[in-house]
C-alpha cells in the first residue's frame, strides 16, 4: 500500500493538473454511488408505502360460473376459515363492453375485464386504489373506471356510462367474428 501511494505521489507530484483531474474524477465516481444508493432507498420505501396503502389481496379464490352457488358459498367459507381473522371480499368477474362511440383507433368494440363488489370492503380495505377523482364508496349504481379508460372515453364523475356485459355462456363465442351480444345496462 505505501509503494502505491508513494509512486501515486511521485507521478503526481511534478502534475498539478493530474491530481486535480484525479480528485475531481474520484469526487464524480463518490457522487454517482451516493446518488444511486439514495434513489434505490427511496424506491423501496416508495413501493412499501405503496403496499400499505394498496392492501393487495394475498388470497384470490375464483370458481367457476357454473358451479352452483351454495357450492361457491361453502368454498368460499372454507378458505375464509383457512385464512384466519382477515378481510375478506366477494368480487364477481364480469366480461363487458361500452357500447357507443369508438375512439378512431378502435376497429371493434373493446371488451374490458370488470369486478362487481357483492360484499366485503373490496377497494376501502382490499386492492384499495389510487383515486384521482371522485370517491371509492360507491353506491348501487355507481362505478370507479381507470384513468386511461376515463381520459380515452372522455368519463367524467357524475357521467351516466352505458355498460353492457356478455352472458357466462357467450364468453366462448366471444373472440369470434360473429359473437354473441352484450346485454345493457345504463347506470
Amino acid at each position: 500500500m505505501a509503494a502505491a501511494l508513494y509512486r501515486a505521489g511521485a507521478l503526481t507530484g511534478r502534475r498539478p493538473r493530474a491530481v486535480i483531474a484525479l480528485v475531481l474524477a474520484l469526487a464524480l465516481a463518490g457522487a454517482v454511488v451516493l446518488t444511486a444508493l439514495t434513489s434505490a432507498r427511496t424506491g423501496e420505501r416508495a413501493l412499501d408505502r405503496f403496499i400499505a396503502a394498496n392492501q393487495p389481496g394475498n388470497v384470490f379464490l375464483y370458481t367457476p360460473p357454473g358451479l352452483p352457488p351454495e357450492k361457491r358459498a361453502s368454498t368460499l367459507s372454507r378458505v375464509q376459515a383457512a385464512v384466519g381473522d382477515v378481510a375478506t371480499a366477494r368480487v364477481a368477474t364480469a366480461i363487458v363492453s361500452l357500447p357507443g362511440e369508438r375512439r378512431p383507433d378502435e376497429k371493434v368494440e373493446p371488451v374490458f375485464v370488470a369486478e362487481a363488489v357483492i360484499e366485503g370492503p373490496y377497494l376501502t380495505e382490499i386492492a384499495r386504489p389510487i383515486v384521482l377523482d371522485g370517491r371509492v364508496d360507491l353506491g348501487e349504481d355507481e362505478v370507479v373506471v381507470n384513468e386511461l379508460l376515463a381520459d380515452g372515453r372522455g368519463i367524467e364523475v357524475g357521467d351516466d356510462l352505458e355498460v353492457a356485459w356478455y352472458a357466462p355462456e357467450d364468453l366462448e363465442a366471444l373472440g369470434t367474428a360473429s359473437g354473441p351480444s352484450p346485454t345493457a345496462w345504463t347506470g
